[in-house]
């Protein structure tokens, strides 16, 4: 073979190699962002739990009692609920007891 044409067979490895690196570069970013993403999604359900909970406690400690439903936190504490991202269980086990909060993600 001429030098010429261990050039050309040189070329054709190195495009395939550079194909397969960004193929494996496109998989790992793609890995990536769904890991992210469902991290975000954990964090933002955690943040609004903390939310609601901060409203609950400013209610007892203002009020002397818990709010007896999430409604209340919104009309009298201007707590805003995206009702079409999350789903929130609010229970209030007895008059004197923390209320349960969970918050998850439709």
């Amino acid at each position: 073979m001429n030098r010429i044409g261990r050039e050309r067979d040189f070329g054709s490895v190195a495009r395939w190699i550079t194909i397969a690196a960004a193929a494996v570069l496109v998989v790992v970013v793609a890995v990536a962002l769904v890991r992210f993403s469902g991290r975000t999604s954990t964090l933002s359900t955690a943040s609004v739990e903390r939310a609601i909970q901060g409203a609950v406690m400013q209610c007892y400690a203002l009020e002397g009692a818990y709010p007896p439903d999430l409604a209340y936190l919104e009309t009298n504490y201007g707590l805003l609920l995206d009702r079409t991202r999350f789903v929130f269980l609010y229970e209030v086990p007895g008059a004197n007891l923390l209320p349960i909060v969970e918050v998850t993600e439709r």
